[in-house]
């Protein structure tokens, strides 16, 4: 058994509200760390079982799109991933609305303290571009969380959602992954990653360039070293203004900037 020593050294202080909010925040970080240690396995487990059903149960969407999908969730797998947290969602209609409801139980890790019942988020919430992605035939959503991760590092948590459809193709819940993003992950190059792969191919498609001409071979390298986030995050509209802008820069001595919203 490893035992790392962590030592803590804090600045005087004597105000009571301080030093109670100081504790509160210690505790909460060991739980949320405790609660991810506990379950990444289980957390481990429900993913593995998620691909073997995406592997038997044939749905009526692109057979492509699911094995795409399945080799993503194996790369995930393969130390790529930090499984912090997990949940099931089920689709609901109420009151003329459409939320994603929690399936009481299903909360592991960071996720298992969930309020029975709770509400992640009604449609009518969610911006337009928002609203038709979640109920697309497009199996993943890929997308980082509004919650900053109080384990392993502080930064916004990566989201990874898997829909569930019914036989006739229409979304009726999530599985919901919630962690962060190995280094490994972060210097592989796109085309050794599912999803990130077909991305690259689609933008390089859609601008007519040849991928053996000089200026494919550069687009081709402006897409390998913008970060990864975007890459997963961005449409591959986004990622084809933002490399083909970038490209046009290269011969000129100007700045610009790009944003994506």
């Amino acid at each position: 058994l490893s035992e790392a020593p962590i030592f803590i050294e804090i600045d005087r202080q004597t105000d009571p509200v301080v030093i109670e909010d100081l504790k509160k925040s210690i505790m909460h970080i060991l739980h949320d760390v405790e609660l991810a240690v506990d379950d990444w396995q289980k957390i481990c487990t429900k993913v593995k079982e998620i691909i073997h059903s995406l592997e038997t149960h044939p749905l009526a969407i692109d057979p492509a799109e699911i094995q795409e999908s399945i080799a993503f969730l194996n790369w995930l797998l393969s130390d790529h991933f930090i499984f912090l947290g997990y949940r099931d969602y089920q689709l609901d209609k109420e009151n003329g609305d459409i939320a994603l409801r929690v399936v009481d139980g299903s909360g592991l890790g960071v996720l298992r303290d969930s309020k029975p019942g709770k509400i992640s988020k009604h449609f009518s919430e969610m911006p337009p571009e928002a609203r038709t992605e979640a109920l697309s035939k497009h199996m993943l959503i890929i997308s980082k969380s509004s919650f900053e991760s109080r384990v392993h590092r502080a930064v916004k948590n990566d989201l990874i959602g898997i829909k569930v459809f019914d036989e006739q193709g229409n979304v009726i819940g999530e599985h919901r992954i919630l962690g962060l993003y190995t280094s490994t992950a972060y210097n592989s190059r796109p085309y050794s990653i599912p999803v990130l792969r077909e991305k690259v191919k689609e933008v390089m498609t859609k601008s007519k360039l040849s991928a053996t001409g000089h200026a494919g071979k550069a687009l081709l390298n402006i897409l390998e070293n913008l970060p990864r986030d975007d890459l997963f995050q961005a449409s591959t509209d986004e990622l084809l203004d933002l490399s083909m802008g970038i490209l046009h820069l290269q011969e000129r001595r100007v700045i610009r900037l790009f944003v994506r919203k």
